[in-house]
């Protein structure tokens, strides 16, 4: 059984249960697949263009550490400065 982490994030905090769809999506996935789901990370209310985000910091330095076997996003909406 393969590893994961999710991240969902919204980039303001009105986006209502963009949150929960984003998480019930993953576990979805994740369960129909047989994958271990480590944990889901959340960034809620955080701009994707700025640079230091303590969310997406904790998935890449899980993903360096090969803690992870990969990373499951909620929702993949545009490019990020990444």
């Amino acid at each position: 059984m393969k590893d994961i982490i999710g991240f969902v994030r919204t980039s303001t905090m009105k986006q209502g249960n963009s949150i929960k769809l984003q998480r019930d999506s993953i576990e979805t996935f994740a369960k129909d697949r047989n994958l271990q789901l480590v944990d889901i990370i959340e960034e809620e209310g955080i701009s994707g263009n700025k640079l230091n985000r303590a969310g997406f910091d904790t998935v890449l330095k899980l993903v360096k550490m090969k803690k992870v076997d990969g990373v499951m996003l909620g929702r993949v909406a545009y490019h990020s400065p990444y």
